[in-house]
């Protein structure tokens, strides 16, 4: 009798493995989207976007992105192709059930920088903000042989800092005027690269009702011809079909009443069009609505009040207990707020007409 229960004891155990192990795994983790430089090749580990159980991904082909896997399959190896330059949305499956992950291919210009030294160096290196510092990681070379050193550099718009480095030395561009201190005592100098005076473009959550979400572009030139090609959108992780959409004017409708949800999900949608693409629009819904003070609390819609409790506001004088001291400044001293303090604002619902639904206090001691 004893033989036959340890039997079947092990019988139901294997049915147990085996009824665990081919149970579908599914990402709950929204998929961040991935900058590509165009023409460049970048490697993600797989695990920095989602977890998994396990991570046996099978790649869709996409017409502009290459995506090839390690040979432990632990990272993503992404390349643009083609001339695209935009978002996109790279498909896999895992488990049968199939995600996206979107993907944005930027096109920066390259810049040149120039020095022409006053003596001969071994060799010349342009380094600063863009590459980390990293004194030898750009080298300037004089292709034409008239004494001018040069390095291009892809960058986006922004200030920079940077020098020149040569056989250990570092080097303020002397024809540039603009610098600033680094605070070691010398100057790095700047330079300001200015952003294309292109129409500004902008993506704003429109009407939600009933299921059906709506958005606005901000952009009369951008918004003109606009097609479901152009919209890039996700439940979760997963894209939405072209036959939920509708455009009318720079309006985007998304009807989503025939979609389950869940607890909790995210919309997102994003209008790239000829190399240019919005913000990513976010709304966090619960049970299929817009989450809202009525919905169980999340932390996506916490709107944080950070207080220190000596300085906010004193409840209750007869615990005061300042330093006494001549050399010691007021403003340096205890203040006298307390927690009854605290207590006293949240039953005069001052946090309340601010719109304030967490509060997060200094340590208490």
């Amino acid at each position: 009798m004893k033989k036959l229960y340890v039997f079947n004891l092990i019988i139901i155990s294997i049915l147990l493995f085996f009824s665990c192990s081919n149970e579908k795994n599914t990402i709950t983790d929204i998929i961040p989207n991935i900058n590509l430089e165009f023409k460049t090749e970048k490697i993600i580990v797989i695990s920095d976007l989602f977890y998994s159980e396990n991570y046996k991904l099978v790649f869709l082909q996409n017409p502009f992105v290459d995506v090839k896997q390690t040979k432990d399959s632990s990272s993503i190896i992404l390349q643009s192709k083609n001339d695209f330059v935009g978002m996109t949305l790279i498909d896999f499956t895992l488990d049968d059930n199939v995600y996206s992950i979107p993907v944005t291919i930027h096109k920066n210009a390259s810049y040149k920088f120039q020095f022409k030294p006053d003596r001969k160096y071994s060799e010349l290196y342009l380094f600063g903000s863009f590459n980390g510092w990293n004194r030898k990681d750009i080298a300037m070379t004089d292709e034409n042989g008239d004494g001018t050193f040069e390095a291009e550099v892809t960058l986006e718009p922004g200030v920079y800092a940077y020098k020149f480095f040569g056989d250990g030395e570092e080097i303020v561009d002397p024809v540039n005027p603009n610098k600033t201190p680094n605070g070691f005592g010398s100057f790095n100098s700047l330079r300001t690269i200015e952003e294309a005076k292109t129409e500004k473009i902008f993506l704003h959550v429109g009407n939600n009702k009933n299921k059906i979400f709506s958005f606005v572009i901000e952009g009369i030139d951008f918004s003109k011809n606009i097609t479901q090609k152009n919209i890039i959108t996700l439940l979760n992780n997963n894209q939405i079909n072209e036959g939920s959409i509708a455009i009318e004017k720079n309006k985007i409708i998304v009807d989503l009443a025939d979609y389950e949800f869940g607890e909790r999900d995210l919309l997102r949608l994003a209008v790239t069009k000829e190399g240019r693409t919005t913000n990513f629009q976010n709304v966090f819904l619960a049970n299929g609505n817009p989450i809202s003070n009525s919905s169980k609390f999340d932390w996506h819609d916490g709107i944080i009040y950070s207080l220190m409790i000596d300085r906010f506001s004193d409840g209750d004088t007869s615990i005061n207990n300042p330093v006494i001291h001549d050399s010691l400044s007021s403003k340096a001293n205890y203040m006298g707020g307390d927690l009854q303090g605290v207590i006293n604002k949240l039953n005069d619902s001052y946090f309340d007409s601010l719109g304030i639904n967490t509060i997060w206090i200094s340590p208490v001691y």
